[in-house]
């Protein structure tokens, strides 16, 4: 157990309390919005249209939806697949429960499939295997979703190779991952339907919100339809198929508007906080910093590190926690969830000691040279 001189203490006391991944919005953003606050911009969706057409120029998808979360987006990107009861859907076992829970929604079948080592994003060795497993099974999978963890794309191209030799269409959660790159293509451009999200935590935010993108412009329109509530044309209201309320709060739109010019910046900001974090740790053996792989340009929006043993990974926790820093552990896997366990899964290790032995650190793109002073100073004591 570390014990913090009082001295210490008292003096790193006075600085904020450091978080995992606080969103940055200046005050340039609240006048954008504050010049809007005008009662016809409440049920404006044009701004919606023009935050969505920004989305497009970036990712490099024609056709975009803005939504009311990642999670609608990626409820609806099943939808207009095609999932249904019954359906077999794969997964990344390493992930946040969001990727995973709109699977039920539609009370299919999640399949979740572990990481290979290097970025922790789905292993396409695995994945191959389970898809053939389920062929001889006579199962044809619905649908592939290939999350990029932390925001860093993985072995995109093999996933994708996967998806087409198979005939499974893939949804690629982007949403952690705007900003990043694989191949020098940006991520959310490669799958049949990609999602993103605007969460508060993520590196562009509108304090909750997503966006669904495709090249097949009939994939959008049908999200958009089943978005407003499945409202028919007519000049009555009509009602054919089970819609719901995921259309994006104009004001969400504007601030989006505001954000996105942004992004770039705050991109590299966060790849020099990795950059940051690799020195601390470079030669600190029993400490691993996940990184990109050498196709990948990533956004960084969250750093992660795993030990090799528990006392370093407790005495880690101990020093951050005396000076006020957050840190927490990394996601539990899907496989490992009480809500999933009972579902089929392949397995290699990998996601299962990254979350036992793992940390998500500081890696908010707003973070000042006093607080990298601090987490440096923590670090340099392990």
């Amino acid at each position: 157990m570390w014990v913090i001189p009082r001295e210490e203490l008292s003096s790193v006391q006075k600085l904020k309390k450091i978080l995992i991944s606080p969103p940055e919005i200046s005050y340039s953003d609240i006048q954008y919005i504050l010049n809007y606050i005008q009662p016809e911009n409440f049920f404006d969706f044009r701004h919606n249209h023009q935050f969505e057409s920004k989305i497009a120029g970036i990712v490099g998808m024609p056709y975009v939806l803005s939504a009311q979360s990642g999670t609608a987006a990626l409820h609806l990107a099943l939808k207009v697949l095609g999932v249904k009861t019954g359906d077999t859907v794969l997964c990344q076992s390493m992930t946040f429960v969001a990727s995973a829970n709109p699977i039920l929604y539609e009370r299919a079948n999640p399949v979740f499939i572990d990481s290979e080592p290097e970025t922790l994003n789905m292993d396409p060795e695995l994945l191959e295997k389970a898809i053939q497993e389920l062929f001889k099974k006579g199962i044809k999978p619905a649908a592939i979703i290939y999350v990029h963890t932390f925001g860093t794309p993985g072995n995109a191209d093999e996933v994708m190779r996967i998806g087409r030799q198979y005939g499974i269409p893939i949804i690629e959660d982007a949403a952690e991952a705007l900003g990043s790159y694989y191949d020098n293509t940006p991520a959310g451009n490669f799958g049949d339907i990609s999602v993103f999200s605007f969460n508060i935590n993520k590196i562009i935010s509108t304090g909750g919100g997503g966006a669904l993108c495709s090249k097949n412009k009939k994939y959008v329109e049908k999200a958009r339809f089943l978005a407003n509530q499945a409202k028919e044309q007519r000049q009555h209201y009509e009602h054919c198929e089970l819609g719901y309320n995921y259309q994006l709060n104009p004001f969400a739109a504007i601030l989006g508007k505001a954000q996105l010019p942004k992004l770039k910046h705050r991109a590299e900001k966060k790849r020099e906080l990795h950059r940051f974090y690799f020195d601390l740790f470079k030669n600190l053996k029993n400490i691993k910093l996940i990184g990109e792989s050498h196709k990948s340009r990533s956004n960084f929006w969250v750093n992660a590190v795993i030990f090799e043993n528990y006392d370093t990974y407790n005495s880690m926790v101990s020093l951050f926690e005396a000076f006020g820093v957050e840190v927490k552990p990394l996601w539990k896997p899907m496989h490992m969830q009480p809500l999933y366990k009972s579902y089929m899964h392949y397995l290699n290790g990998v996601s299962e000691n990254a979350y036992r032995l793992g940390l998500f650190l500081p890696s908010g793109s707003s973070m000042t040279k006093a607080q990298r002073d601090q987490i440096e100073y923590i670090i340099k004591k392990l």
